[in-house]
């Protein structure tokens, strides 16, 4: 006596086809889905070509960064350690960590 529940897998009458067992209403999640991915690549991609041109604005900035001090230098050449140590103790330097806490509070600043 064999129930229908506990027939071998071989007579079990077949099963649906996925397409047919989908709901509708799942397939209209599955193209909701697909295009909320398509617009989160589409922002990927802006990202990412913003990411590049502020990378080449930072490489601008340091190249110039770069050709002033190459010019100070030029014309005030390079200093000793003497008057490296004149000019610190002239200034009012502050500790690293001072000054980071300053250009943070300047950050914060509207």
């Amino acid at each position: 006596m064999n129930e229908p529940s506990k027939q071998p897998i071989q007579n079990r009458p077949s099963e649906p086809e996925p397409a047919t067992c989908v709901p509708a209403a799942n397939q209209v999640d599955g193209e909701q889905l697909r295009r909320r991915v398509q617009e989160l690549e589409a922002a990927n991609n802006r990202m990412r070509e913003e990411l590049v041109a502020v990378q080449a604005e930072r490489d601008h900035w340091r190249s110039e960064a770069f050709h002033w001090v190459q010019k100070e230098f030029d014309r005030e050449g390079i200093l000793t350690d003497e008057e490296w140590q004149r000019l610190i103790a002239e200034e009012k330097w502050l500790p690293l960590e001072a000054f980071i806490e300053e250009i943070e509070q300047l950050a914060k600043e509207p």
